[in-house]
């Protein structure tokens, strides 16, 4: 969904959006499905370009880094974000950015990808390590077996060439 920037002068404009989310738009090693985005937000005229303030919902389900499981995941993220158009971004290769630069989105022609926007959010919400549980064994380097099912792998426990010499010492193996 494109937004025409250009015709918000003195009423602000209201977004309530549903949007689905593919997981090849976000991180699909990571998402296993389509992530389900809800999109609250105020856009109001701010000199120079605009203001855009509310809320993002965001609801799906992510893969287990250990085992690769599905774990539901939601989180809800403020949104705050000044809209300026694409001229008014510093052409310098070497720039040293403050806390209000962090808080800008260049667009073009005076129009804003609502997809975009909840494309980057969700992936700034989304954990940097998805676990199905603290305590997950993930899976077993050998057959590939989810640890974490009983009885799931019969498979030999090899001991690590690097560790041998620390089984000699205690006399048991590592």
């Amino acid at each position: 969904m494109k937004i025409d920037l250009a015709h918000i002068e003195a009423e602000p404009l209201r977004i309530d959006e549903r949007l689905e989310l593919p997981p090849e738009r976000l991180d699909p090693a990571v998402v296993a499905g389509p992530v389900e985005v809800r999109v609250h937000v105020e856009i109001r005229s701010a000199s120079p370009g605009q203001r855009m303030v509310g809320r993002l919902t965001m609801n799906g389900v992510l893969r287990c880094a250990r085992c690769l499981g599905v774990v539901p995941w939601s989180a809800e993220e403020e949104v705050a974000v000044r809209l300026l158009p694409r001229q008014a971004a510093p052409e310098e290769e070497e720039l040293e950015l403050t806390t209000d630069d962090l808080e800008v989105r260049f667009v073009e022609d005076d129009e804003l990808s609502l997809m975009d926007v909840a494309v980057e959010q969700t992936l700034l919400a989304m954990p940097m390590r998805v676990l199905c549980r603290e305590s997950c064994a993930g899976v077993c380097p050998t057959c590939g077996a989810n640890l974490n099912e009983e009885g799931a792998c019969s498979c030999p426990r090899e001991i690590d060439p690097r560790w041998a010499a620390l089984a000699d010492i205690s006399g048991k193996p590592s």
